[in-house]
């Protein structure tokens, strides 16, 4: 692998950590965090399991295009929602149509009312050849909730 591709994977890997850690933070309170070990709850409700950064990382602004032309405040469309982020583009051979088809999978398999609160969000990374139409057909392989930024 070169040293362009070895730096590609870990600054990829860096943003999924880093929005990781921004998703799980959106995800509760530190009222509804349950000890790895706790019981599952009766109600049905999904308990967040794990570690609650603290303090809770300022979710990032920034203002890019969708795939409709539009302007897409990222701060102000994703507040209050459990958001996944991912940094790619749509002529990647391998890494990137993998992990949108695993997070459509897992969404797929998750209760509809959790499913209905997550946000998927596409940051191309490559502006000059992903153009809106290209993005949005790319995502709609996966999910045409999924959405498409280009900057």
């Amino acid at each position: 692998m070169s040293d362009h591709g070895r730096v590609s994977r870990h600054r990829a890997l860096g943003a999924v950590l880093l929005m990781g850690s921004l998703l799980l933070a959106g995800c509760s309170t530190s009222s509804d965090v349950a000890p790895p070990d706790a019981a599952p709850t009766t109600s049905g409700d999904p308990v967040f399991r794990g570690v609650a950064p603290v303090p809770v990382p300022e979710r990032p602004s920034y203002v890019l295009t969708d795939t409709e032309g539009a302007p897409f405040d990222f701060g102000a469309r994703t507040r209050g929602r459990p958001t996944y982020v991912y940094f790619g583009y749509t002529n990647c051979p391998d890494e990137c149509p993998t992990a949108m088809a695993d997070v459509a999978a897992a969404l797929r398999l998750s209760p509809a009312n959790l499913r209905e609160q997550v946000q998927v969000v596409f940051v191309s990374t490559d502006a000059a050849r992903d153009t809106g139409p290209v993005l949005r057909r790319f995502l709609d392989q996966f999910s045409a909730d999924f959405i498409g930024l280009v900057g």
